[in-house]
This record gives C-alpha cells, structure tokens and sequence, in this order.
C-alpha cells in the first residue's frame, strides 16, 4: 500500500515474529483485548535481544485494517516518555497476518492488575496518573506538531507500567488526528468507539466526540485508583462515584489501605478534579493542561506528607534520647513518688475527685516553696500499654510548653516505679458541667467562661512565638474547669495532636479516632479526617448545652 511505504523502515518478517514468541505459544500470551491476541517474546534485532509484545489483529472482534494502520501510525509519530514505543509491524497481505510488535515495558503489565494491591502505594498511583495525564497533554497538542489527536480509549488497561513504574499510554487503533487549529472543535466520526463504563455518555448519545471525551474516560481511571474492592468491575462506576461526592462521601468508596496513606490535601486536590472530569456537559470539564497542574499538586502535597513524616519517623527512631532529654529538661518539674502520696493520704477514697478512662483524679496538699498548694494529682491506670504511654508523656509535654491563663497549670510530674502521675493546681469549682443546670451560673458568667475557653482554643491553634500548632480531640464542658473566680481553664491535652504552625490549616488522617461520644465532629469520625475544625464542632457542643441545659 502505497500511502504506508514511509512506515517500511518498522516492517518484520512474519517468520521472525512466529521464531521471537514461539510460533505465539499459549506459554507466551499475555491476553486478549480488542484488538486481538497479545504475545511476550524476544526479537532479534541489529544484533541484540528485544523484550517485545506482539499485538495479532484479529478482525472478528470489529478491529480491522484502519484501525491496524492507525496504530502503527500513532506509534510511528508520537515519541513520549509516557507512551508505548513501537518496534515493528507484519503486514503480510490483505488477508495475512497483521501484527503490531512493540517494546515489552516488563513483566507488571496493565494498571488495572494493581487496582486491588495492596502494595500499590498511594504515592505511586498518583506518579503513575501524573505520567498518564503527560501523555494525554502531549497527545492532545504539543507546539511541535501540526496535528492534535483523540485516543477514544482511555482505560486503566490501556495503561503500560515499566520496570520503574513509569506509566507509559498504548492501544491508539481507536485514535483519530485532527489538525491542530482544529483540536477544540468536536469531531463526528464514523461509529461509536470506546469501551462501556469509560465511554463519556454525551458521546454515546450524539456521536460527536472532541478531547473531553478523553477526559471523561480519564477521569473513570482516577476514580478507579480510589476505590475499595467492592465496586471492581462496576459497569457506571463514574455515576456512583459522582453520588458519593456530591454528597461528600466519597470517603466510602476509598480502599481503606489507601486512605491510611493519603495527604488529606492530596486527596481532596485528586477527588475534585476526578469530579470536574465527569461533568456531564463536555465544556463543563477541564482540559488536560488544567487537569495535569492538579494532579502534580496533589503529589506535591503527597510528597511534603512523606517528607513530613520521614522526619517524624526518625525522630520516633531517636525517641529514647529525645524522651531521656525531654525528661531532663522537666527535672525541676519532678516530683517525688512519696511527697504525692503524702499529699493525697496514700490516694484514698476520701480525696477521690473523678475519673476517666485514663485514670483517678485525687485532691490533695503539696508542700511547695514553704507553703501548702492545693492541687490535683493525675494518677494514670498502671496498663504497661504504649497508648498511656504517649498520652501521659503527651500531656506533660503540652502542659509544659504551653503558658495561658486559660489553661490549666502543671506543678509537676512523677514517673517512678511504674507509676505515672501528673500534678496541676486544684482550680477549686471544678468543671464547667457540674454547672450546667445550675440556676445561680448566670447567662453572663456563662458568657465570660466561654469567652475564655475561647482564648484559650485560639492559643492552641496558633500563637507568633510558637513554632507548633494543637488539635486539642476532646474538647467538652468536664474539661473546662473553673477557678476561685469563674475563670475558664481548657485541661486535658492527652490525646491532642501537634502539627507544625505553617500546616495548621492542612487535614490530618489518624489511624484511630478519639474523643468522646457526642462531642466529636461526625466527618471526623466517618473519615478519619480530624482538622482544627473538629475542636469547633466539639466547642460548639459546648456553646449549645451552656443555652439548653
């Protein structure tokens, strides 16, 4: 055929095929797609071995000549690293062999075989669509090429992994080229292509088809690379996907591996533009440029998280030493075993104020600088378990560190013979909820209280001279305690978080959720997701019952 002599520089032997897969053995075939049977072998070729995979059209399945050339042709012109490279076709006649031979990337295949591995890192989905979306903004226009091109069959198959897991776009049969000046202008082709469940249903309905057509098609992909194992195989999964989201609850439909590992912002930046790809109105959705700037943001904002948290890690890695220094920077905060027991009668019952799920609080009288203190003492249950551990160890922390009027104060600390003690200043009223129904806690005492657990939450969020910031997770009235003159003080930082004051405003995904029932924020609970905001929430329970109660 003359139109096709430029490509006669790709053309391999039929027998040369048949020796590199064997005469296509049943050992050597990979699958059957579309376009026909596929072949791993091994092509000789200017003297060396060649990983290939032979691509045997085969026309009962609707693919037929056009569509053989037009891959070989899309394969001959476009040179990307994020697309299949082409090392040769067999043209044996018209009613011959017709075989596309192109490089074998390695033995990981298709995307769709790691949709449900677990070892399929969240980091490496997002690299993987990051190098699909290059692909698809190389394919849809680059300045050096005089014509644009649709591929009309964008499907997590279709996408190639190498030995790197780089992604690398194939299947370009379906493809059609328009020129360049052209590319936003839908094009009415002959039939309907595609595969159900990734073709964009405006398509289907007018058969006019344009590059949104692709990005719908890639935006089945990306919700794919969300979703649990339950909906594999979904026929519509792009029309649950969009219910769950614009009902905020996508989250459902996350592998649950997967949203152990997400930035929060990272998931937030992939699931937006992931929606913004299924609009049902083709000018209603991105183009590819837009959409490939979103994703390299959302594995921006992956990769801070896992820089954030290698840091993390090798501090937990030092965290004798850290802990051995923390300590030694408290010294002046010890206190002996024997002087709490002193001072709490040996903890009886009599001086038994409350307890938690963490422990007892006792009331007692602590000899400090020559005069009696009256003060709390923490006692935490003796469980040997690494959670009372970090919640003792983080209360400490918070309470020496943090310097408000609205905060309770910390006179000490024991951690001697198995015990683990935490001594504040009595605040002498108690907490705010023994208040609660109290006719004589007038509507302006009440004011002033909430006023103060107020500065109190601002503190924490953020103050210029510290360099951290705290999600305090169980903000509730039993934990606003009030002194000899009304005065709120916010206590109980045992189960807070810190993050550091630039990412304040980031999401934070924790593998448990704390606080107590009634009082935590609900998105939090659902998803894991606990930001500054879930204290609002939780504040706001607290503003609700100071009028209701």
């Amino acid at each position: 055929m003359s139109s096709h002599k430029q490509f006669d520089h790709l053309r391999i032997p039929l027998e040369e095929i048949v020796s590199a897969t064997d005469n296509f053995s049943d050992a050597n075939f990979i699958r059957h797609d579309g376009f026909g049977k596929e072949y791993k072998g091994q092509l000789l070729q200017s003297g060396r071995l060649v990983d290939i995979v032979a691509r045997r059209l085969d026309d009962k399945n609707g693919i037929g000549i056009k569509e053989f050339w037009m891959e070989v042709s899309m394969l001959f012109t476009l040179e990307h690293q994020n697309i299949v490279s082409i090392v040769g076709f067999c043209d044996d006649g018209d009613d011959g062999e017709k075989i596309v031979i192109n490089k074998r990337e390695s033995t990981r295949g298709s995307v769709f075989n790691y949709l449900r591995d677990p070892s399929f890192t969240w980091m490496r989905r997002l690299r993987i669509c990051v190098g699909v979306a290059r692909a698809l903004n190389y394919i849809h226009y680059d300045e050096g090429r005089d014509f644009s091109v649709i591929h009309r069959d964008i499907k997590s198959s279709k996408i190639l992994l190498d030995d790197n897991w780089e992604a690398k776009l194939s299947g370009f049969e379906l493809s059609m080229s328009q020129a360049a000046a052209e590319r936003n202008r839908p094009c009415q082709p002959s039939k309907v292509c595609g595969t159900p469940g990734y073709k964009d249903p405006t398509y289907v309905k007018t058969g006019s088809v344009s590059h949104k057509s692709d990005m719908f098609s890639f935006g089945v992909v990306l919700i794919e690379i969300l979703c649990r194992k339950e909906y594999e195989g979904e026929d519509y999964l792009y029309e649950l996907a969009k219910s769950h989201i614009e009902n905020g609850r996508l989250y459902d439909m996350v592998n649950p591996g997967l949203w152990k590992q997400m930035d929060p912002q990272s998931f937030k930046i992939f699931s937006e533009i992931a929606y913004c790809c299924l609009k049902a109105e083709p000018s209603e959705r991105p183009s590819i440029d837009q959409i490939l700037i979103q994703l390299e943001k959302a594995l921006e904002s992956q990769q801070e998280q896992e820089n954030h948290q290698e840091k993390i890690e090798g501090a937990i890695s030092k965290s004798l030493k850290v802990i051995d220094l923390f300590w030694d920077e408290l010294a002046h905060l010890q206190i002996p075993l024997e002087e709490i027991v002193s001072a709490t009668n040996n903890f009886s019952d009599a001086n038994l104020i409350g307890r938690d799920g963490f422990g007892k609080e006792y009331k007692g009288q602590l000899l400090g600088s020559h005069e009696l203190v009256n003060i709390v003492a923490r006692r935490y249950f003796d469980d040997n378990s690494r959670r009372e551990s970090n919640v003792f160890f983080m209360e400490v922390s918070m309470l020496s560190k943090l310097k408000h009027k609205n905060l309770v104060s910390i006179i000490g600390f024991c951690d001697e013979n198995g015990e683990k003690i935490i001594i504040n200043k009595h605040e002498s009223r108690g907490n705010l909820y023994d208040y609660l129904r109290d006719p004589t806690l007038t509507w302006m005492r009440r004011l002033q209280i909430c006023v103060g657990a107020a500065h109190a939450l601002s503190y924490i969020y953020y103050d210029k001279r510290r360099d951290f910031s705290i999600i305090h997770r169980d903000i509730k009235s039993s934990k606003i305690l009030l002194d000899e003159q009304w005065e709120a003080k916010l206590s109980g930082f045992e189960l807070s978080i810190t993050q550091t004051a630039s990412r304040r405003d980031r999401l934070c995904v924790l593998a448990d959720v704390c606080g107590t029932i009634g009082y935590r924020d609900p998105t939090y609970v659902q998803s894991g997701i606990v930001t500054h905001k879930s204290d609002i929430y939780s504040f706001g329970i607290v503003l609700l019952m100071m009028i209701s109660c």
